[in-house]
């Protein structure tokens, strides 16, 4: 198991007030079923003060409850600014989401993106340490702590 990133809980909940700064930033959600509720009020934020978004959300079952109406509704309100994928794989969604994390390390320059992973996911030590085989630098690699 890969260390995981110095700041264990994201800085980037601070975002929620108006007035705290926002890096310009291309923000990469990393989630599933269990971890979305986690993450959308965040994503909501970064949207509304105009941060373009990807959502890569991992699937393990093709019935696997999921929320795509509100990531629809969200793609169709903020158009332009927020791209969500579907990844689907069994036992664990982290290959096909290796892949497209290649891609968009590829697509967009590094010093412009951040990652934010949630500690739910069981896929995330693979994920973490496909991004620092990527080089991506562990001050752009966010670890969400959720509370159940």
């Amino acid at each position: 198991m890969h260390a995981q990133p110095e700041s264990s809980v994201m800085k980037a909940l601070n975002f929620t007030q108006q007035s705290s700064p926002i890096p310009d930033r291309h923000w990469i959600f990393l989630s599933t079923s269990y971890s979305l509720h986690s993450l959308i009020d965040l994503l909501k934020t970064l949207l509304n003060r105009h941060q373009p978004c990807t959502v890569i959300h991992g699937l393990t079952q093709l019935n696997s409850p999921f929320f795509p109406d509100e990531l629809t509704r969200l793609e169709s309100t903020f158009r332009g600014l927020l791209k969500t994928y579907y990844v689907f794989g069994s036992p664990t969604p982290a290959y096909p989401a290796l892949d497209l994390l290649e891609s968009l390390t590829n697509t967009f320059p590094v010093s412009e993106l951040s990652f934010i992973l949630t500690d739910t996911e069981e896929w995330v030590d693979s994920v973490l340490e496909h991004l620092l085989f990527l080089e991506i630098p562990q001050s752009q690699i966010h670890l969400l702590e959720t509370i159940n």
